[in-house]
């Protein structure tokens, strides 16, 4: 697509070939895309996803987040697990 990932004072982001900002650098890493196109994104040792067009879909507030299979990945915040699906939605509670 185009983008080119960025640092600014330690912190990743993206911009554009025309050197626009796409995603202001604020997190401490950025994964490779998945096969929806969203990147897993780390702030602080918690994680969330951006989409293919910079929007954050799941705010990095997981300590872990799990690969996707059948439409859903697992998440854990403390002790307790729960499942998102591909619209960023908590489908199965935190337990």
């Amino acid at each position: 697509n185009g983008w080119r990932k960025v640092e600014l004072n330690s912190k990743y982001g993206f911009v554009n070939s025309s050197g626009t900002e796409i995603v202001t650098p604020k997190y401490s890493y950025i994964y490779n895309k998945d096969e929806k196109g969203w990147r897993k994104v780390e702030v602080k040792s918690k994680y969330g996803f951006i989409n293919d067009s910079g929007a954050e879909i799941v705010a990095p507030v997981y300590d872990h987040i799990y690969s996707w299979s059948g439409g859903l990945a697992r998440v854990e915040k403390g002790n307790k697990t729960g499942y998102i699906n591909r619209s960023g939605k908590l489908v199965q509670p935190l337990e």
